[in-house]
């Protein structure tokens, strides 16, 4: 018997009585005495192993649990055709996103160095600087403040008619910015420096209806101014009642009331301001 029958026959029947063949091959074989062995001791080992045999319902009930779990995790695949041109456009957009966060904080220094040009009385540098960066800024977030800061200017340098368009202009296209209340504020004034008490406190009433103001830095002046405001046109309204000549739609009592009640809560040491 060969090495390569004896393999075949002991494995085939691993268990059958060793007959005079298989001896005499052992005896005469070291290699394939070993081999013999080795699988005897396996034999062994594997009797003392208990098999254990699962119940039905509960080896498919397992089963179908984790078929079930499987199906439920999200599984992400996008074919290499989109995932590339995908990849392409995120790249795309975050250097636009990139650039214009760059242009934003260029913006900001260069508003500073406008404010500081400003503080220094370099009304023509600032005036200069501005419209540069007005020319570049037409999407900009700063594009408010940076006009009325060229309406600043130009009211500085004695450019009033210019000034007023340019404030205007803010006004009309930036109506909910707090560079937009400051316009109508600056008009109330010129309103007040003119006599013309009912426009002031119009401005100053469309103000305080419209925006937020205690979030304006002017918000104590603009109230106070208000009030005196209305106390005078309160007494004028008064003697037109007495003289049964009133005509007016709108009480200025009821508008004093309300203002009071604004100072009151934030300013309650304040009691009147001059014109």
């Amino acid at each position: 018997m060969d090495c390569n029958r004896f393999i075949k026959k002991i494995h085939d029947s691993p268990e059958e009585d060793k007959n005079n063949e298989i001896i005499s091959h052992l005896d005469k074989c070291p290699l394939c005495k070993e081999e013999y062995r080795l699988m005897e001791n396996s034999i062994e080992a594997l009797k003392v192993v208990e098999i254990i045999i699962p119940r039905a319902d509960k080896m498919w009930g397992e089963i179908s649990r984790k078929i079930s779990e499987k199906k439920r995790k999200p599984s992400f695949y996008m074919p290499r055709a989109i995932l590339i041109p995908v990849c392409i456009i995120l790249i795309i957009c975050a250097g636009i996103l990139l650039n214009h966060i760059k242009k934003e904080y260029t913006a900001y220094r260069e508003i500073k160095e406008i404010y500081r040009l400003m503080a220094e009385n370099n009304y023509n540098a600032s005036l200069e600087k501005t419209r540069i960066l007005i020319s570049s800024s037409h999407e900009s977030k700063n594009l408010p403040e940076l006009m009325f800061i060229e309406g600043k200017c130009n009211e500085k340098l004695g450019n009033k008619k210019e000034a007023v368009k340019i404030y205007k202009e803010v006004a009309e296209k930036f109506p909910g910015t707090n560079f937009a209340a400051e316009v109508f504020y600056m008009e109330g004034l010129n309103h007040e420096k003119s006599g013309n008490i009912a426009e002031a406190a119009k401005n100053y009433s469309y103000i305080i209806d419209n925006y937020v103001y205690e979030k304006l830095w002017f918000f104590e002046d603009l109230a106070l101014r208000l009030k005196t405001c209305e106390t005078t046109l309160a007494e004028e309204e008064m003697l037109f009642t007495m003289r049964g000549e009133n005509k007016h739609a709108q009480s200025h009592q009821e508008n004093l009331r309300k203002i009071s009640d604004i100072i009151e809560k934030y300013f309650p040491e304040k009691k009147k301001i001059s014109p």
